[in-house]
């Protein structure tokens, strides 16, 4: 692919990027547009006005601050988006889109190809109805289960999320604790993890962001705050950086119980490459990510019992096998899911579509 090729990086500007919190989307956005702008390639990307990347930026809102209260809500940076993309129509030689079927309305105005990530999970019928209209245009999945629930699309690759594994300290010997990482939304299981955690008698540990919506209000107020008792059920909320490293590295394993089919669930390769192994029910991408018996422990999906025994397993582990897992989790991410795989992943892909399309356009 020519140097001077215009690469777009679409996605919404929700957080800065790279996010100084919570963001696993805006993360990978954030390596796949400064890996490419490192490579020399033409990078412009959608984001804040205060993020921090070495391509260009095309500012859709000044800062990361999502939670400001004189905003109505985060639609409207979405549709900002679409606006800032629509005045930039004529900026791009390729689009690498990150907002999946919210895109395709536009695509026809676009003359150039666009590469749809999937970000989300389609299990539900009905998306078939959004995507099959525009059924022959470029689609990477996250994980392969993608594709059962959407066979009749397009799909170019299967391109699994990296990380910057030095950022991430491996620790052999951590404490005697359990975590939990993501949302309080229900779909992120943060109530099953608690309650297998005290079945297992272990501590839990929760870094969680409080998702604005009412349901995930609801979920929160009704099942999981009168749980927490900040003693063998510890409420952090959300995390920095290092504060997020600390808690992955210093826990016997990450529970994480989700309750949809995870696209791909970023946190399970970070607690990895800090040597913390992952119990997880079996979705989505999970049995991609997580070798079973060697990184970790990939359960029957709704089966609790399997996520303490799974649990207990750690507990009772000889201190030479535990040691041998942290470091295979370690050496897993290393080998298959860092910022330079993907970065490879996709410059292989938007070059093949650049021919493709330039084939059948002219």
């Amino acid at each position: 692919m020519d140097k001077n090729t215009r690469i777009g990086i679409l996605t919404y500007p929700y957080y800065s990027f790279p996010p100084k919190k919570y963001g696993p989307m805006q993360e990978v956005a954030s390596d796949i547009s400064s890996g490419l702008s490192d490579r020399g390639y033409d990078v412009t990307t959608f984001a804040t006005g205060d993020s921090k990347l070495s391509g260009k930026i095309i500012a859709v809102k000044e800062t990361g601050a999502i939670d400001d209260p004189t905003v109505p809500g985060p639609k409207i940076y979405e549709f900002l988006t679409y606006q800032k993309l629509l005045e930039n129509k004529n900026s791009f030689d390729v689009l690498s889109s990150h907002i999946t079927f919210h895109i395709l309305p536009f695509v026809e105005f676009l003359h150039y190809p666009i590469v749809i990530n999937l970000q989300s999970d389609y299990s539900n019928p009905h998306f078939k109805k959004i995507f099959y209209p525009y059924k022959n245009y470029y689609y990477v999945s996250s994980n392969y289960g993608q594709r059962k629930a959407l066979p009749e699309l397009n799909f170019i690759a299967n391109i699994h999320h990296g990380i910057d594994v030095n950022k991430f300290t491996f620790e052999e010997n951590p404490q005697n604790q359990f975590a939990f990482l993501g949302r309080t939304s229900p779909v992120k299981g943060l109530d099953v993890a608690i309650e297998v955690a005290k079945k297992a008698q272990v501590k839990l540990l929760i870094g969680a962001r409080k998702d604005p919506t009412l349901e995930a209000e609801n979920f929160y107020e009704r099942r999981i705050k009168p749980q927490i008792d900040n003693k063998d059920i510890i409420w952090l909320g959300e995390l920095g950086e290092k504060e997020k490293i600390d808690l992955l590295k210093n826990s016997k394993a990450l529970i994480f119980p989700i309750n949809w089919e995870e696209s791909f669930g970023l946190v399970m390769i970070e607690a990895m490459a800090c040597g913390t192994p992952v119990i997880a029910y079996n979705r989505g991408s999970v049995s991609e990510v997580v070798e079973d018996g060697v990184t970790g422990f990939v359960c029957p999906p709704n089966d609790k019992d399997a996520l303490v025994e799974a649990i207990q397993k750690i507990n009772e582990m000889p201190k030479e096998d535990y040691s041998k897992m942290r470091r295979n989790c370690r050496k897993r991410v290393e080998e298959q899911f860092t910022v330079k795989i993907m970065v490879n992943n996709y410059e292989k892909v938007f070059e093949k579509v650049i021919i493709d399309w330039r084939s059948k356009n002219g």
